[in-house]
């Protein structure tokens, strides 16, 4: 329908990156599928080719909110957090690899990994919203 107004959604990107809104950059990673002795995952990521340094926008996070998530017991609290990730291009796969993890760097140098739920674009190709989740106990 305002297919014809594309070349403004193209400026959309490049003015957030200038207003340093996405000042976090986002890498993803995959297991790598190596084994431990007794033939259970060794536990190990690597950078996905392509996907490594992406800059984004990632809300913070709040330890004290109260989520829907959370699970309660005698000895420990856990509370599984879902979040979104901004990311200023167009990343279709991420959609089909929901075994991958986002490690995100912060502004301030914090980094944080998700584990990624799903991703959608948006109808102009130009931008990725990555849905992830963390959990601390």
């Amino acid at each position: 329908m305002f297919q014809q107004q594309s070349y403004i959604f193209d400026a959309v990107i490049p003015a957030v990156i200038d207003a340093e809104i996405a000042n976090s950059l986002a890498t993803f990673q995959a297991p790598t599928g190596a084994l431990t002795a007794d033939g259970s995952p060794d536990g190990t990521y690597a950078d996905v080719a392509g996907y490594v340094g992406i800059v984004c926008m990632d809300a913070p996070t709040s330890d004290i909110r109260i989520t829907a998530g959370e699970r309660k017991s005698q000895a420990d609290i856990e509370s599984d957090n879902s979040s979104h990730i901004w990311l200023s291009g167009n990343y279709p796969e991420i959609e089909y690899h929901t075994e991958w993890r986002a490690v995100v760097t912060g502004a301030n140098g914090i980094v944080t990994i998700y584990d990624v739920e799903g991703a959608e674009g948006d109808s102009q190709g130009i931008m990725t919203r990555v849905k992830v989740n963390v959990s601390t106990v």
